[in-house]
């Protein structure tokens, strides 16, 4: 669409240039948000904004652990994954006995 010429312009501009052309015209008369989004563009400063939110678009509960208690619990999933090696827990078949398909790994 934006490579397209606009049926009825008689210099056969295309979208994006009409709408770069509207932008650069606002700001010229003073818009400042016009302004800022050509300024942004050019500097390369594009910013999308993501909004976080728990369930239901509640807040999202945050745990802050100290050095010592972060430590601790790197401890505990290491002993566990050694154990895990040692001792894989049983594999569930969800497909045809017997198969290639029938190990699942987790």
């Amino acid at each position: 669409m934006h490579k397209q010429a606009v049926k009825g312009d008689k210099e056969a501009r295309t979208w994006l240039q009409l709408i770069v052309q509207g932008i650069l015209k606002q700001a010229a008369r003073g818009d400042v948000r016009a302004f800022a989004e050509i300024a942004d563009r050019l500097e390369s400063q594009t910013v999308q904004a993501h909004e976080v939110a728990g369930p239901q678009g509640g807040v999202i509960p945050l745990t802050i652990a100290s050095p010592e208690e972060n430590e601790r619990r790197i401890a505990e999933l290491l002993a566990d994954f050694r154990l895990w090696k040692l001792d894989p827990p049983n594999v569930q078949s969800r497909f045809m006995p017997g198969t290639i398909s029938e190990t699942i790994f987790l």
